[in-house]
């Protein structure tokens, strides 16, 4: 069984990432702080979920050149994806 999620209604600035584009290394801000407890998904233009990590900083380096939306899930709550491009 699959949980629910809802969008997080709480944090204001929500998700951010730099850099945009990105070679090697995206890292997370939510609320322009570190995040704690989330998890975060990389999906592909395809909607494949390629990468989830549980750190603000992401090796990309793995994955192929092009473009992707990052999610990040905490409990039952979720932000907004936000696009990047890895060169």
């Amino acid at each position: 069984m699959v949980d629910e999620l809802t969008i997080s209604s709480d944090l204001k600035n929500e998700l951010s990432i730099y850099p945009n584009p990105i070679q090697n290394e995206i890292n997370i801000q939510i609320d322009k702080q570190v995040p704690v407890g989330w998890y975060f998904y990389i999906v592909d233009i395809n909607g494949l979920i390629v990468y989830k990590e549980n750190e603000s900083i992401i090796d990309i380096s793995v994955l192929s050149n092009g473009s992707y939306i990052l999610y990040a899930v905490k409990e039952n709550e979720y932000l907004a994806g936000i696009k990047f491009i890895k060169h």
